[in-house]
């Protein structure tokens, strides 16, 4: 069965990657809350018709409602992600979000966890040098649009460390219910209120939104919750490291992506900062 889990990690984390070149894609003929509502609404039914095969362990009341908080953050991440990649590039932005993860240790400080240890502090520093180097020009600026998609990766780290706190006794199966019910309703109040809600399709979009929200969110994380209970967390860490690597893939192959050099000295800071800080992962 670990076999079988890490085969769909692996699918699960291409198919992320995958996700943002094909949002960049969506919002370009779509406004970023319409392409969402239309994303969780086929995400909540895909992950309805997937019910009946994930496993239900632990209380799911209370998973339910810590689902719901946790979906708040999610979406706050998702939405700043979208407006971030209407402008911004795919491949830029899966890194700004990779690196967000360099960010939980610290914020898992503030909510009483353990001090930072020295491994987390050196992969921490290098990681903060190489979103320096990604996001600042010539110079010494800094887009807007950069610092909305670093926005959002401190949404999705905060996110993580939530989603860490509450999954000792957490049942998963309604935890990704209440994100998914959570985000599509917060995204329809939004789109309501801004006024920015269509639900119009073009042939184009139409099968945009059918894969971000059946195959890139809905199924994606029902496996994903699935494979999760039946691989080491040590499998789970290395395959996901597969999400920016094909998210830079695609942007470069399908879309002619172009980073300049220090972007890309960012980068590789960035991904070795994620390798430093869990190095005792890598090595099981």
């Amino acid at each position: 069965m670990q076999k079988k889990a890490d085969i769909v990690l692996t699918i699960m984390a291409l198919i992320a990657g995958t996700s943002f070149l094909v949002t960049k894609w969506g919002v370009a003929e779509l406004s970023p809350l319409s392409f969402l509502f239309w994303r969780f609404s086929l995400a909540l039914l895909a992950y309805m018709l997937i019910w009946p095969l994930l496993k239900s362990q632990g209380a799911a009341k209370s998973s339910l409602k810590k689902g719901l908080l946790l979906g708040v953050f999610l979406v706050g991440g998702v939405i700043a992600l979208a407006y971030f990649l209407k402008w911004g590039q795919s491949v830029k932005g899966a890194f700004l979000v990779y690196s967000g993860a360099l960010w939980v240790p610290l914020f898992a400080k503030l909510l009483g966890g353990k001090p930072m240890n020295k491994t987390q502090i050196l992969s921490f520093v290098l990681g903060v040098g190489g979103v320096f180097l990604l996001v600042f020009q010539k110079g010494m600026t800094v887009q807007w649009i950069d610092l909305l998609g670093f926005g959002g990766a401190l949404i999705f780290a905060w996110y993580t460390v939530l989603n860490s706190k509450y999954s000792p006794d957490v049942n998963v199966k309604y935890s990704v219910l209440g994100q998914l019910l959570t985000s599509l309703v917060c995204v329809g109040l939004l789109g309501v209120f801004t006024n920015d809600l269509s639900l119009s399709l073009t042939p184009n979009t139409f099968w945009i939104v059918l894969y971000m929200g059946i195959i890139a969110t809905g199924i994606r994380y029902g496996a994903q919750s699935w494979a999760q209970g039946y691989a080491s967390a040590s499998h789970t860490v290395v395959i996901f490291t597969l999400e920016p690597l094909s998210a830079a893939l695609w942007g470069v192959m399908l879309a002619g992506e172009i980073l300049s050099l220090n972007a890309w000295v960012g980068v590789f800071a960035i991904f070795s900062a994620q390798i430093i800080a869990k190095w005792d992962l890598w090595k099981n």
